[in-house]
């Protein structure tokens, strides 16, 4: 059973009022699909993402009631033998968003600065580029604009490294960190001893 019809018919009222047929809305956060859906009914097209892999497969339930079978590109960190981890997502430019291309961005890892973890990465804009939004809201009508993706990217970059790490947890097996993008990721901290064993 699917959940409740009311937020789908809240999503058509707000994709009715705000866009147009034909254009490209995204929902980053899609949980079960609602606003998939809706824009699927009223002809828009659509980009969305989830962290979670249920609301992924929830969603592409619902769009299967319609006919859809939207390819799903999965953005999983993948890690390599030498301990690089890489996310594989679609192209972006200043022209669209690309699902049917994808590159590889390597996630960032954690060094030691000043006494103080820092996140380092070998090119923060491509990685700040590929974690702000990608729609926003002008004149009422969900867009895709380069330059105000471009000012974001540059308005993040601007900001001293060391405020990259929102949150950090130690754990038994290492720390976790949280990005300012609300990226999560879990580094094996090694001491003295384990590199000898």
């Amino acid at each position: 059973m699917y959940p409740s019809q009311k937020p789908q018919k809240l999503m058509r009222r707000i994709l009715e009022a705000t866009t147009r047929e034909g254009d490209l809305i995204g929902d980053f956060y899609c949980g079960s699909g609602s606003m998939l859906v809706a824009a699927e009914l009223l002809g828009r097209r659509w980009v969305a993402s989830d962290c979670n892999v249920h609301a992924v497969e929830l969603t592409k339930l619902r769009l299967s009631a319609f006919g859809v079978q939207s390819p799903v590109i999965e953005m999983n960190q993948e890690t390599r033998s030498d301990g690089n981890s890489f996310w594989l997502v679609p192209l972006i430019n200043e022209n669209d968003i690309h699902a049917a291309r994808t590159v590889k961005i390597p996630l960032p890892t954690l060094a030691l600065h000043r006494g103080t973890f820092v996140l380092e990465h070998v090119n923060w804009r491509v990685w700040a580029l590929y974690n702000v939004p990608y729609v926003t809201l002008n004149n009422g009508r969900h867009v895709f604009e380069w330059k105000k993706i471009q000012e974001r990217v540059d308005e993040l970059l601007s900001l001293p490294k060391e405020r990259f790490i929102q949150e950090s947890f130690h754990e038994s097996s290492g720390i976790r960190v949280r990005d300012i993008f609300g990226r999560s990721y879990h580094f094996q901290i090694r001491t003295k001893t384990n590199r000898q064993a």
